[in-house]
């Protein structure tokens, strides 16, 4: 089965974004200063793509369904070695995760009392000290903890659905993966009532009831939606892998995306807005579920001009620049904060004020992400040896298990 081209791309897209808006945000000195409750409009602008978690979610989502029926249709794998590939996947994912956000992830901003909280390497690099992670940091579930999660958790999802037989019947699994992919999504309004006493339980570091409620209701991307997010992913990759036709593809998720769309616009333009405060609360819940046809109907959309659409692959082959961001987007999530700070060190040492606007971040930003192009240009040329891309790779293979990630 080959690789879906429309799911690199978005790969590519999301991690351009995060270096464009992490390099801005971050690097904004007067950021703590904006008057959330009436910002200028490229706050709220920036404050809306930052929201795209979802998006990762649904591609990680894909691909590992994609990859499970590959691996059995195609290498012969049974459901429970493909249980154990899944599973060691998101294991690593996971580790990984934790180093990334414990020793070079980007600050938590803590707008109420003007702080940012720095991972280990940052505080170094910002404040010239070494310090230990805070709590908030530890027990913080960023992206790659979600994906990782989502990988452990569809992979059990899947292995319970196709063995004894299950593999073929295809319409009841798609039933079932769609149903607990909204089930997800919308169980997430339960984290409104129980989110307050997750952060008396935080501040008193409670770990009895931190722990068990990190990963389901935490404020930063829990199994409650993000899961949901990644279901509708697998149901996505199952219907591609399953070579239903395009058709088929199109009536179905763009039928599921416009019921979410709908719903979710209509409930964010008849509340109040606080999307800027972070708040978990009735319009936090109205986002999350406009996301999911948001990031359904861009799938389709990249779907259909990159893999099903005529000269479908021509189109992709012109999007280098975006195809090679595809490809090593684990190392250029991982580094982008330090790059970045490096930068901004250097730039402050010429003009200590280069930051005081707003624009001026915005250039700094595309610069880095022009920086990382170039980059990764030259590194392709090497096949990207030393990524972590290619340290997976080549660990995974010693596990059995085969990768296309560098090959295309």
């Amino acid at each position: 089965m080959r690789r879906i081209n429309a799911l690199d791309f978005l790969r590519g897209i999301g991690i351009i974004g995060v270096v464009f808006l992490h390099s801005s945000l971050y690097h904004y000195a007067n950021l703590l200063k904006i008057d959330f409750k009436n910002p200028p409009a490229i706050v709220t602008i920036i404050g809306m793509l930052l929201m795209w978690a979802g998006l990762f979610a649904l591609v990680s989502g894909a691909v590992t369904a994609i990859q499970y029926v590959r691996r059995h249709t195609q290498e012969k794998k049974n459901f429970k070695e493909l249980l154990r590939l899944s599973t060691l996947s998101g294991f690593v994912l996971l580790v990984t995760s934790y180093i990334y956000f414990w020793i070079v992830g980007p600050a938590i901003l803590d707008r109420v009392n003007g702080n940012h909280d720095y991972s280990f390497l940052m505080n170094f690099m910002v404040k010239g000290q070494f310090q230990f992670p805070s709590f908030e940091r530890i027990i913080y579930v960023d992206s790659l903890t979600m994906m990782a999660l989502n990988i452990l958790i569809t992979g059990l999802i899947l292995f319970f659905l196709f063995r004894k037989g299950g593999f073929d019947k295809k319409k009841r699994n798609y039933w079932i993966i769609g149903t607990l992919a909204a089930v997800f999504v919308l169980l997430s309004y339960i984290r409104i009532p129980l989110y307050p006493i997750m952060e008396e339980a935080i501040k008193g570091k409670n770990l009895l009831m931190v722990i068990p409620m990190d990963y389901f209701i935490n404020k930063n991307n829990p199994i409650l939606p993000y899961l949901g997010f990644g279901l509708f992913g697998t149901l996505l990759g199952l219907f591609i892998a399953n070579k239903e036709k395009w058709s088929t593809i199109w009536k179905t998720f763009s039928i599921i995306g416009l019921i979410f769309l709908i719903a979710g616009v209509v409930g964010y333009v008849t509340l109040p807005d606080t999307m800027l405060e972070r708040a978990i609360d009735e319009m936090w819940l109205y986002i999350i579920i406009a996301q999911v046809g948001l990031f359904l109907f861009m799938a389709l959309a990249a779907l259909k001009y990159f893999d099903f659409g005529k000269n479908a692959l021509g189109r992709y082959d012109k999007q280098k620049i975006i195809r090679r961001f595809g490809k090593v987007s684990l190392t250029v999530f991982m580094l982008e904060t330090p790059l970045s700070e490096l930068f901004s060190k250097i730039l402050s040492v010429i003009n200590p004020n280069w930051n005081q606007t707003i624009g001026a971040t915005l250039i700094f930003a595309a610069v880095i992400v022009v920086f990382w192009g170039f980059v990764i240009y030259f590194w392709e040329k090497n096949n990207f040896k030393y990524s972590f891309e290619w340290i997976i790779v080549k660990v995974f293979k010693h596990f059995g298990k085969k990768s296309t990630k560098l090959s295309f």
